[in-house]
């Protein structure tokens, strides 16, 4: 079975090309991010990774479920956040998009003018 926990530790080996990278950013020991790389593998039943001596590489199968569970994890994520704004009375939500031609401080200085002002109300 696959669990929220399991698609970011594959996603994490795949972006760092090794079970000891991914261990270090998700702070647990290789061991266990190997082990939950293998048991999703077997629920699978396909190689989500080649093994080699001190690294991995995505097999095809396992790119497209790397691909697929990117866009879980950003889906759970929005769905989380959802649930948690209406559990707590609030549910708006506002993007706003900045062309090119603002360079990327005013931008980010427009934004947090702008966080400013929506906090008061």
């Amino acid at each position: 079975m696959w669990s929220e926990y399991s698609l970011e530790v594959v996603d994490a080996v795949a972006r760092t090309g090794s079970f000891s990278a991914a261990a270090a950013e998700l702070h647990r020991v290789p061991s266990a991010v190997s082990y939950t790389v293998r048991q999703l593998e077997q629920w699978l039943a396909v190689p989500l990774f080649e093994r080699r001596h001190r690294d991995v590489e995505l097999t095809p199968a396992g790119q497209v479920f790397v691909d697929d569970a990117r866009l879980l994890i950003k889906k759970m994520m929005a769905t989380r956040r959802q649930c948690q704004q209406v559990a707590n009375g609030w549910r708006g939500q506002l993007n706003v998009a900045v062309d090119r031609i603002v360079k990327p401080e005013r931008g980010a200085a427009a934004g947090d003018r702008l966080l400013s002002h929506l906090s008061r109300y």
